[in-house]
């Protein structure tokens, strides 16, 4: 059998199978990197999926970031619909239109269960409490923002932190032959 490049839907489907009967990472990672030739791209492939315990366990959470970000999104729309009574140009408007965009990405990249995206939601909204701290005209308004920017943040980076702790592409460990370890991790999260 000659080995091929990751199909991702198929194997996170392999994995989810394998980890319902119970097998580990490192069994589930040997299978994989005898059909598909990618090593590191299977190694990241198993850390970056969660468990099925790891997502109910946080899925109020998950569900309340997802609501956090709908939320912004509406604000938003509300805002760029009321900067706009005519007098804006049509390239800042696609200007203003690209952040609710993003934010519908990064959504459905909270919905999929995606580890590192929670990172890069959390990541952004701190950058944009900066740019908006520069950019403020009505301290009402502000402090509002600042205050639901800090909650989408913090529970961005509390997911991040609780749901992939291991997560570490850089540090995944390698035996003499060259082979990622991934077991020693697993007994950890799954307790």
């Amino acid at each position: 059998m000659s080995k091929k490049s990751i199909d991702y839907k198929i194997a996170k489907k392999i994995i989810f199978e394998r980890r319902e009967n119970h097998i580990s990472d490192q069994e589930i990672y040997n299978e994989l990197t005898q059909q598909y030739f990618d090593k590191k791209g299977v190694a990241y492939l198993i850390k970056g999926t969660l468990t099925k315990e790891l997502k109910e366990k946080y899925k109020i959470y998950n569900n309340l970031l997802l609501a956090l970000l709908g939320a912004s999104i509406l604000v938003r729309f509300l805002t760029i619909f009321m900067l706009t009574n005519g007098s804006l140009k049509l390239m800042m408007l696609t200007f203003l239109l690209m952040v609710p965009l993003l934010t519908i990405y990064i959504m459905y990249g909270i919905a999929k269960y995606f580890v590192t995206i929670y990172r890069f939601c959390g990541g952004l909204t701190l950058a944009g409490i900066f740019m908006s701290i520069s950019n403020f005209n009505n301290l009402t308004d502000f402090i509002i923002n600042l205050i639901f920017s800090l909650a989408v943040a913090g529970l961005s980076f509390f997911m991040d932190k609780k749901m992939a702790p291991f997560y570490k592409p850089k540090n995944i460990k390698k035996d003499s032959q060259g082979e990622y370890i991934l077991s020693e991790d697993q007994e950890i999260v799954q307790s």
